[in-house]
């Protein structure tokens, strides 16, 4: 079975998918849990950031282009559109500037010895979690953003 996008405006035919088998998205699963023990995990956090910012200049060099596909996809105003990828960029900045404050330990004030709060480094479903807009994960599911970096 397909799926269809419909452009909301003219409700002509954009593009069929074809549906994904269970095994093909277990395969897309793996892989991202893959890339994350693997690679990101051991990343540096100013690796980490690099990469962030770079995602952030490709949404405000590509506003236009994505904001197009935003509103043929969704519907939206091109001016609500433009502000989503803002949003998304400004998010992804945000994030890469104060990583290393959220992620230091933080001693509680506990009586009787030492307790220490320890964040986890960002998991590899960080475009779906909380604190992202819901652009970014379209964006990234629709082949339409992606970013990386060599070590």
């Amino acid at each position: 079975m397909s799926y269809q996008t419909i452009n909301p405006f003219t409700e002509k035919l954009v593009k069929t998918f074809m549906e994904q088998t269970n095994e093909q998205l277990e395969a897309v699963i793996a892989q991202a849990d893959n890339t994350y023990r693997n690679d990101w995990s051991l990343r540096t956090l100013a690796d980490r950031k690099k990469i962030l910012k770079n995602a952030v200049k490709i949404f405000r060099e590509r506003r236009e282009e994505l904001a197009g596909y935003i509103t043929l996809e969704m519907g939206k105003l091109m001016t609500e559109s433009r502000d989503e990828v803002d949003l998304s960029a400004d998010i992804l900045e945000y994030y890469a500037d104060n990583a290393e404050a959220f992620l230091a330990p933080e001693k509680l004030n506990v009586s009787g010895g030492e307790a220490v709060v320890r964040a986890r480094r960002w998991a590899s479903s960080s475009a779906s979690s909380r604190g992202t807009s819901p652009t970014i994960s379209w964006l990234a599911s629709r082949g339409r953003i992606s970013c990386s970096a060599t070590r």
